[in-house]
């Protein structure tokens, strides 16, 4: 598959779920306007980039899209401003997306050393891997999971690069096609999954329910 495809299908299911009224169920503390915003602020800076091959002193080549910066900015935004439940939360949600970047950041390298391992595609189990990491260690809500994947992805391009063998931080782009669709299939693997441990607990509550009921009817 080229890159970019699976962002523009992935893309294109939010938009639908998100106007269908599935929002509450994949992003409830996420304000539509926000949404809105992000989204908005991403297409408009695709174009721009920045670029890091001064400080890289000859080691390699890094380049940033604007639309990640923006977007790592409101992941950065939302973990500060947002209350969380305990005042170290917010170190827990920066380790758990260092542990999500490492974990999907294992499997490429998995991948890189040994092509025989590839399950699928490279970049695709990557990602997944990245978001089911995600969506394990994160608070259960879907503001911190944005925030995990987000941070997570774009930590993840350069602790590979780095740990990999051979000329490390070569060539490396954030904010590339591949990366976009990295980045969507982790997030949209968290909320696939989120949703999937929410209706278990809603299910598992109402026959807790149930079964109480029953057990007072008999007393």
């Amino acid at each position: 598959m080229n890159a970019g495809y699976l962002t523009m299908g992935l893309t294109l299911i939010f938009f639908i779920l998100f106007t269908t009224g599935w929002k509450e169920l994949i992003a409830e503390r996420i304000p539509m306007p926000y949404l809105t915003l992000v989204a908005s602020g991403c297409i408009l800076l695709t174009p721009f980039s920045v670029t890091f091959n001064k400080w890289m002193e000859g080691h390699g080549s890094l380049a940033v899209q604007l639309s990640v910066c923006w977007l790592t900015a409101w992941a950065v935004a939302a973990l500060l401003i947002y209350r969380h439940e305990g005042a170290l939360q917010r170190v827990y949600a920066l380790f758990a997306s260092l542990l999500s970047a490492m974990m999907g950041g294992w499997l490429r390298i998995l991948y890189l050393n040994d092509p025989v391992l590839i399950f699928y595609n490279a970049t695709f189990d990557a990602a997944i891997m990245t978001g089911l990491s995600a969506v394990l260690m994160a608070p259960a809500n879907s503001t911190m999971r944005f925030v995990v994947v987000t941070l997570a992805s774009v930590i993840q391009p350069i602790l590979v690069g780095w740990l990999q063998p051979g000329h490390p931080m070569q060539g490396i782009v954030i904010g590339s096609l591949a990366w976009w669709d990295s980045y969507l299939l982790a997030l949209f693997t968290t909320c696939v999954i989120g949703l999937v441990f929410k209706m278990m607990r809603t299910f598992a509550e109402k026959w807790r329910f149930r079964f109480a009921g029953s057990n007072g009817r008999e007393e």
